[in-house]
This record gives C-alpha cells, structure tokens and sequence, in this order.
C-alpha cells in the first residue's frame, strides 16, 4: 500500500476536518440519532475518499497468507482492545464536553474538537510519511 505524494496533504486535511466535526457535532445537533447517522457518513466518506487516494485494496490484507488460531486469536483479542478502548475514550472526550457545557462555557465541545483536529491531522500526516514513497 503507497499514497502518492499529492494525496498526502488532502488526506491530512479532510482528517483533521473530520474529526473536528465529528467532535464538534453536539454543540450543533442535540438528536443523538441524528448525530450517530452523520458520524457514520463522516466516518464512511472518509474511508472511501482515503480508500481512492491509496493505492490499496483491501483483498490484498488476505491474499497470500496462512492464518493459524494463534494469529486469528491475536487479531481477535486486539480487535476487541481496540473496540473496547475507542468507546471508552468517546464516552470520555464526550463526557469532558458536557462537564464544560455545564461550567456554562459555549461551545464546549467544538473548543477541544479543535486539538482532536490537529492531533488526527499530525497523525495521518507522521503515518503517510511512512508509506509515501520519496519523489
């Protein structure tokens, strides 16, 4: 899997928009069905738009490789690490943002969205280096 150089900095930015917006969401729409519906398409266009700058086909995680009970018991219990990780960490960003909204601050989610932004955006940013090959 490579990411061609120009596709970098989109995918960087749309990143950190992203995630700005998905942290963001509760300062602007109270429906939490209506907010679990817009993260889904956030997190889908996402995926596809950064599945298209790649050059990568998800097949290609399965051809050519033997996959004993070990391996899967491994990426099962890191699957569930990590699922089990991600919701604590949403509840807890989440939380944060309703304990400032209740100190009466405006915009108490959208202020910290901010960091998460920059933060995903440094990250993509330090992962593509390292799968872009040098022009």
């Amino acid at each position: 899997m490579t990411t061609d150089a120009p596709a970098v900095a989109p995918l960087t930015a749309i990143s950190g928009l992203v995630t700005l917006a998905w942290y963001a969401m509760p300062d602007l729409i109270g429906s939490r069905a209506l907010r679990g519906v817009l993260k889904a398409g956030l997190l889908g266009g996402w995926l596809v738009y950064a599945q298209r700058s790649m050059d990568a086909d998800p097949a290609d995680l399965l051809n050519d490789q033997v996959w004993g009970s070990r391996e899967v018991a491994c990426g099962a219990l890191g699957l569930a690490g990590v699922v089990v990780g991600t919701v604590a960490g949403e509840k807890a960003i989440f939380a944060f943002g309703e304990r400032r909204r209740a100190r009466g601050l405006k915009l108490a989610h959208t202020a910290p969205a901010f960091g998460w932004a920059v933060l995903s955006a440094a990250a993509v940013a330090v992962a593509l280096r390292k799968v872009t090959p040098a022009q």
